[in-house]
């Protein structure tokens, strides 16, 4: 593939139709990880995606980026600046909350680029920390991020309780 034709850049209005097609994609993945806590694509409301991705486009904290090529959205990553509790002594971290490539673009290096181009907005801003989660079903996505230098540091644990 040619990266030359793919542009990456921080995502605008008119991307939010084209993001919410990969945030479906997103969602059947991780609904066939957890399919009692993640929706599928057909489950989720796409008012309150698109209502959501509005509101993050307009936050000073966030960063919303898409990879394009041609007229084709194929790769969205959204992060965010957290201020944290003065209990921790990190007190500026970064969250990257979504990540997903259109599978015919994976394994061929866009995700990585996507990632330094979001990591490099977080240090220009003086992040101490950049987290995410990841389910612990989804082993492809835990050796993605440990090959991008994350490191498990925290135990999630959910109880259900109905």
């Amino acid at each position: 593939m040619r990266f030359k034709k793919i542009k990456i850049r921080n995502a605008k209005p008119r991307d939010i139709k084209k993001i919410i097609e990969l945030e479906k994609i997103l969602a059947n993945y991780h609904h066939r990880l957890d399919p009692l806590y993640y929706r599928s694509g057909t489950q989720l409301s796409l008012v309150e995606i698109e209502r959501y991705l509005r509101r993050q486009l307009k936050k000073n904290n966030v960063v919303m980026l898409v990879a394009k090529k041609d007229n084709e959205v194929i790769g969205y990553f959204e992060g965010q600046i957290n201020k944290r509790d003065p209990l921790l002594i990190p007190q500026r971290t970064g969250y990257l909350s979504s990540a997903v490539i259109k599978h015919r673009y994976r394994k061929l290096g866009l995700g990585r680029m996507m990632f330094e181009r979001m990591e490099e907005w977080m240090k220009r801003r003086k992040i101490e920390y950049l987290e995410l989660t990841v389910n612990s079903n989804n082993k492809k996505g835990i050796r993605t991020w440990k090959n991008l230098r994350f490191r498990e540091f925290m135990k999630g644990m959910r109880k259900p309780m109905l």
